[in-house]
């Protein structure tokens, strides 16, 4: 174990000499002096560094260090290691082709993403402990290759979310996906190091020669079909569960029988994915963990075989169908879970064209939520004005959840077209006031501010913050100065004519205040 354990101290100081360089390469989004050349001899003096030291435990060869600037990744080629005599690993050696990192960070948004990559890897057997150079063998494996492998994280930091995305193969056996979404995730002190709420995980391991050698090794009981599944799901129960396990628990150990049995008929992959329905995730508390039971739960999972579930197959004639706009045979739950596959890519082939065509004509129709979808897909995308206008749409709604959007791409936009977008001349203020409370007067204003629950409209919060004033509240003085200021902006087109549209707004402003007293 302590030999394993230095080889890893070995590649884990390297790692971190090149890994503690990825972030400069957000330097390159505002050039100062040259920053490629600039990062790429950091690279190589960090790593030199972290490579003079660690040769104290075994001979290091690479071939470079290179940054490459258009993809913002710093890049380890031909890395070769051999621990020293000393640390007693006789014919042990790691080769690893390329390693590559990079940090990123969202031009308007302050979520950071970090990847780590591998290809290439080989690593030989006189590296691991004795008993997992049997269970290798057992898999039909002499020599560890690893064609890839990456890790990615991606920390959101306004509302403290993560995800975690890993997935590898090592040759000639199998293959992995493993996906974790958290809400929220902290970690804390030694104590207790991890605070964090789970709502999504997904594990798939497939079958890449590992079968084939390990099911001629295996008794019949884990191979027959027709009674391995009931086999290996009695087996699984006994060693995860004290006693007769709940309804949850058995059927879980359901899943796990057809499951085997499917993966018997077609060895192909295995998916073991949750199904939690609580809003804000799970907590991840020790209790949880160490409880199968408790944990099967609060997880709910499906596992299965094969390349899809069951339950998410849809007739190919239907889809067929969708895509060539036939939308009115469907329902808006439907076309939007259709409509988002196509967008993002889960569960149907990534096409963006097909995806905002549907979600567009769920729009028009007037489908909830989908404005804020649409808004946050063209955020994403860095097209501030069609991400601007869908927020707007979404906020006439009543719904709060576009805020956000708004703030971040109306710096993107010049002046003249966020008024036009937020179509101030249209608005019935006569019409708009008959259900409005005066002591509502003020909420009304701020709400217009901020589209927060109503559509957003500076002219809009600029007539309500007048009323609100003449009843004496003095909190809309602020609101009032911003907006008028508005006009001296010397971008302002002509057309827009913002003064002559607070005048009229006083004017409609000044009818219901003598109406109304």
């Amino acid at each position: 174990m302590s030999n394993t354990l230095g080889l890893a101290g070995v590649i884990g100081a390297m790692i971190f000499g090149a890994g503690i360089m990825s972030p400069l390469a957000a330097l390159t989004a505002e050039p100062l002096i040259d920053p490629s050349k600039l990062i790429n001899q950091l690279s190589n003096r960090v790593f030199e560094v972290a490579v003079s030291a660690a040769r104290t435990q075994a001979e290091i060869e690479y071939d470079s260090i290179t940054f490459n600037e258009t993809l913002s990744t710093v890049s380890i080629n031909d890395l070769v290691v051999e621990p020293l005599p000393h640390q007693g690993m006789s014919g042990c050696s790691l080769a690893i082709g390329h390693i590559a990192f990079s940090s990123s960070t969202a031009s308007h948004v302050t979520r950071d993403t970090v990847e780590f990559g591998l290809d290439d890897l080989r690593l030989a057997p006189t590296c691991l402990p004795f008993e997992a150079r049997g269970m290798l063998a057992m898999a039909g494996v002499s020599t560890m290759v690893v064609p890839s492998a990456k890790v990615e994280i991606s920390y959101d930091y306004p509302s403290g979310g993560a995800t975690l995305s890993v997935h590898g193969e090592l040759a000639d056996a199998l293959g992995f996906t493993l996906h974790l979404s958290f809400p929220y995730f902290s970690i804390i002190d030694g104590y207790t190091p991890l605070h964090a709420r789970l709502n999504e995980a997904e594990l798939t391991v497939f079958n890449k020669g590992i079968w084939d050698s390990a099911s001629i090794q295996l008794p019949a009981q884990f191979t027959q079909p027709g009674y391995a599944g009931d086999y290996v799901a009695e087996m699984v129960g006994s060693g995860m569960f004290y006693g007769q396990p709940d309804a949850q628990s058995q059927k879980f150990l359901g899943q796990i029988s057809t499951a085997w049995e499917d993966f018997l008929q077609s060895p192909t992959q295995i998916t073991l994915r949750s199904n939690i329905t609580t809003a804000d995730g799970i907590l991840l508390d020790p209790d949880v963990l160490e409880d199968p039971a408790k944990l099967i739960n609060y997880l709910s999972p499906n596992i299965y075989a094969g390349e899809i579930r069951r339950s998410q197959l849809m007739p190919a004639q239907d889809i067929k169908s969708i895509i060539y706009g036939n939308f009115s045979n469907y329902s808006d739950e439907m076309l939007m879970h259709v409509g988002e596959g196509f967008l993002t890519g889960k569960g149907y082939p990534r096409n963006e064209a097909i995806g905002l065509k549907i979600l567009n004509y769920l729009a028009i129709q007037g489908a909830n939520g989908i404005s804020h979808t649409l808004a946050q897909h063209y955020l994403e995308k860095q097209n501030y004005t069609l991400a601007y206008e869908f927020a707007l749409q979404d906020s006439a709604t009543g719904s709060a959840q576009s805020v956000n959007i708004l703030n971040v791409a109306e710096p993107y936009l010049d002046l003249s077209d966020v008024l036009a977008m937020q179509g101030d001349g249209m608005i019935d203020f006569n019409k708009a006031v008959a259900a409005v409370e005066p002591a509502d007067y003020y909420r009304y204003a701020v709400a217009s501010m901020n589209g927060k629950g109503m559509r957003k409209s500076y002219l809009a919060a600029y007539f309500w913050a007048i009323l609100a004033q003449a009843n004496g509240d003095r909190r809309t003085a602020s609101i009032m100065t911003k907006i008028e200021a508005l006009g001296t902006d010397k971008d302002l087109a002509d057309t827009i004519d913002w003064n002559g549209q607070l005048a009229q707004a006083q004017a409609d402003a000044l009818m219901v205040w003598m109406d109304r007293n």
